[in-house]
């Protein structure tokens, strides 16, 4: 009897240990993916303020700030891409970059560019860009020369463009030396798409782009012809430099942040 006792104790204690172990993994994760966080527009200060690192945002055109947002307090910002609304930001953290996450809020949408770095050389460097199609997909474009190309993914949206509030994050990230990158779309804190084909991402285009590559935008169009702009109603956006993990989306969207 003492030794069944002793062998359950002992598998009990492993059991402690390993729940410590995972948790202590967790906060180290989580750790990493704070201090990744480059760029965070909130909007609560009815503008387009970077409150990380002052990457400030400029609206254009018909943007507004309103109080209808996931958490219910503060603000969100509101672009009207029929009245050319998009935010230009005039930096662009991703440059030179292989590993990163977009991630945001978003309702009322409809189709066009969601957050893109704008290129000065030509759409055919835009990258990285997450957009929605036309035909109600969510896509991504992380890589150089892909412009007439089809996208690294694509998911199926239709159900979520006129379904209140729901939380995006894509993440990418170098799976090899030869940049061979992984993709992911997580929608409501649920990894929905995961490509890990082999496509290149890499960011330092013939040792120039960090030159070519100048800032980024929120809704405006991927070539930089603002005409073409997307209605949506956005909040919360972070930037990050490299691909957080499936607990801190999870934390986003549970917390409303």
């Amino acid at each position: 009897m003492k030794a069944k006792n002793s062998i359950w104790i002992l598998t009990a204690l492993l059991s402690l240990s390993g729940c410590a172990k995972n948790d202590q993994e967790e906060q180290e994760l989580a750790a990493s993916d704070a201090t990744a966080l480059v760029s965070y527009y909130s909007f609560d200060a009815q503008n387009a303020d970077d409150g990380i690192s002052g990457c400030d945002g400029i609206p254009f055109g018909d943007v507004k700030f309103v109080t209808d947002t996931p958490s219910g307090t503060g603000y969100a910002a509101s672009l009207n891409g029929y009245k050319t609304g998009f935010i230009n930001i005039p930096y662009n953290v991703f440059a030179g970059k292989t590993s990163y996450s977009i991630a945001l809020w978003m309702k009322d949408f409809d189709f066009g560019t969601v957050i893109s770095a704008i290129s000065s050389d030509g759409p055919r460097a835009d990258f990285p860009s997450f957009n929605v199609a036309s035909y109600s997909k969510f896509y991504l474009r992380s890589r150089y020369d892909n412009w007439n190309d089809t996208p690294d993914f694509e998911y199926d949206i239709f159900n979520l463009k006129a379904s209140g509030w729901h939380h995006v994050a894509v993440t990418c990230e170098p799976i090899d030396v030869l940049n061979h990158a992984k993709r992911q779309l997580y929608i409501d804190g649920k990894l929905v798409v995961s490509d890990t084909d082999a496509v290149q991402a890499y960011y330092n285009v013939h040792g120039y782009a960090e030159d070519i590559i100048t800032k980024v935008q929120m809704g405006g169009n991927r070539n930089g012809d603002y005409a073409q702009c997307m209605t949506m109603v956005i909040d919360n956006v972070r930037f990050y430099l490299k691909a957080i993990s499936p607990q801190t989306v999870q934390e986003l969207y549970k917390g409303k942040m």
